[in-house]
């Protein structure tokens, strides 16, 4: 009987083991061909780097977009006085890229592809840290912080608006920090046909912001493991796309206040609703009969965590 009770613990222990395994090559950009290039902006992006890739070959410009890799050098030239991180959160590299309001418009990004797809219907916990810069020559804005999956292609110059790609998290402008590193986590339900992680800006031709990123670590999970994993609830959306209303369902680990908003792609607050997350499954409708149609944003919060998920309203 001691036995089984010692290969039961053991086998839990190794699944809890197996679960956390980081998805993402070199989430840390630790790893690069040759030595770090010195000065700013500085285009490392056309060396090897351990699996990341800039976006997709843009005609209009006639090349593909830079972004910045970082090593023990101040930042971005044009964000001073802006923060000026030395290393990154984890490690000594880190990148930099940004959203552009320049004719063409367009977002920098990087993508990597997995070693396997996605699973379709299964929940995955992607994390990273990130901070911006929002003076010297950028001003315009602001724009909240995307993650994107896609199938064989690379994400576009304006992911948002491209067929086939599939935002599965949104951090809110808000919510970054431009004065030091910021750990962000979201869970989210794969969607079909998705081999390809991207990270950008999410608000191409309306803002000019610089972001700092590092640390990106991608998990499969099961429901159970994301309840642990986001420190208490989660929760999750449907109809989407949306009519007359909106059904949140959410579990918690723990009796918190917490608070319920919908923001639209302007960042505007269109919802906001106190509620106290009881222990276990829960449910909540609200009423978008007076909502125009277009991207909504769905963000609930704590003293521990924001869960942001996104969906359209028809």
């Amino acid at each position: 009987m001691k036995s089984k009770i010692t290969f039961a613990i053991l086998l839990l222990f190794v699944l809890k083991t197996t679960a956390q395994v980081n998805l993402i090559t070199n989430g840390s950009f630790e790893y690069f061909s040759g030595s770090c290039p010195g000065g700013s902006p500085n285009g490392a992006f056309i060396q090897e780097l351990g699996g990341w890739h800039p976006g997709n070959f843009i005609s209009a410009l006639g090349f593909i977009p830079s972004v910045d890799l970082y090593c023990g050098e101040p930042n971005y030239s044009n964000c001073l006085p802006g923060p000026v991180p030395s290393v990154g959160a984890n490690g000594t590299a880190y990148v930099g890229m940004h959203t552009r309001i320049y004719n063409p418009f367009y977002n920098e990004s990087i993508y990597q592809i997995l070693a396997t797809p996605l699973i379709t219907g299964d929940v995955y916990t992607i994390s990273f840290d990130l901070m911006n810069c929002q003076s010297g020559l950028f001003i315009n804005g602001p724009s909240g912080y995307a993650v994107y999956t896609n199938i064989d292609t690379v994400v576009d110059a304006c992911p948002a608006a491209t067929p086939g790609i599939h935002m599965v998290g949104f951090v809110p402008s808000d919510s970054i920090s431009n004065v030091a590193w910021k750990r962000h986590s979201f869970s989210f339900v794969a969607p079909a046909n998705s081999n390809i992680i991207a990270l950008s800006g999410d608000s191409c031709n309306v803002s000019e912001v610089y972001f700092y990123l590092d640390s990106v670590v991608l998990i499969h999970e099961t429901s159970e493991s994301v309840i642990e994993l986001t420190n208490g609830f989660t929760f999750d959306i449907n109809p989407n796309p949306a009519t007359d209303v909106l059904n949140i369902e959410y579990v918690a680990k723990e009796s918190k206040n917490a608070l319920i908003e919908i923001k639209n792609s302007l960042g505007q607050l269109i919802y906001s609703e106190h509620l106290f997350t009881s222990i276990g499954r829960q449910s909540k409708t609200i009423d978008l009969s007076d909502v125009s149609q277009g991207v909504y944003f769905v963000r609930i919060k704590n003293d521990k965590q924001i869960i942001t998920k996104m969906f359209i309203k028809k």
